[in-house]
């Protein structure tokens, strides 16, 4: 089974520099559109057996228009499994998200809590975004034969988490790989294991060829 895992377009929030996860959902920006598009352009003469998509708005408007015409025989199937991380009421508009969570992570430890099983009040821990993650690729392998190829639109954070989950980075490792707007990953699966072709691949972005090379020069910069 050869499985593209895609990350959608730059939203909105992404523009504005907002942290999105579940609670803000906004749409595409116009450039997130563009990305889209272009993606569209990759995929329109790869035969594909199946869409799935998150259920929020920036990933299911990114599938909708990489599957247009080219795929238009198959239905989006949006899976709530492929939400990005939801902080729970740690995550306001205003905050720095990660400074929040590593405040909140000092006081669950005093408290003996484990950080992967640290959740914050209506959110979810490392361990719920990881277990939800790992269902979503358990009943892929059951679904699909090995010949198939599926797409997926999912986001930044659940993408990292799948990374993990099909075995290519340990847990520590996985968080840190780069995810940019609209990036491919591609990864086979044989019916027995996962092998990893390409990560955050953005190939398709030829209107930003120099933005690119400079991201690739950077990208394993912490």
């Amino acid at each position: 089974m050869r499985v593209f895992l895609i990350r959608h377009g730059e939203s909105i929030g992404n523009a504005q520099r907002i942290h999105q996860g579940q609670k803000k959902d906004f749409s595409l920006s116009e450039l997130g559109k563009t990305q889209a598009e272009l993606l569209k352009k990759r995929f329109q003469n790869i035969k594909i057996d199946a869409i799935y998509s998150s259920d929020l708005n920036r990933a299911k408007e990114t599938a909708k228009i990489i599957r247009s015409e080219h795929h238009s025989k198959h239905d989006i199937i949006l899976d709530k499994r492929l939400r990005e991380r939801d902080f729970g009421s740690i995550d306001t508009e205003k905050n720095d998200i990660m400074k929040s969570w590593n405040n909140y992570l000092i006081q669950v430890k005093a408290k003996g809590i484990h950080p992967r099983d640290a959740r914050p009040e209506g959110g979810e821990s490392d361990s719920d975004h990881w277990n939800r993650v790992n269902s979503f690729f358990d009943d892929l392998k059951k679904r699909h034969k090995t010949e198939d190829t599926i797409l997926v639109v999912a986001h930044g954070g659940t993408n990292k988490v799948a990374l993990g989950v099909i075995g290519y980075l340990p847990i520590d490792k996985m968080y840190k790989t780069p995810q940019g707007n609209s990036c491919v990953n591609e990864f086979a699966f044989d019916g027995n294991r996962w092998k990893v072709k390409s990560i955050n691949c953005m190939k398709h972005l030829e209107i930003n060829k120099e933005i690119i090379e400079c991201f690739e020069k950077i990208r394993n910069v912490a």
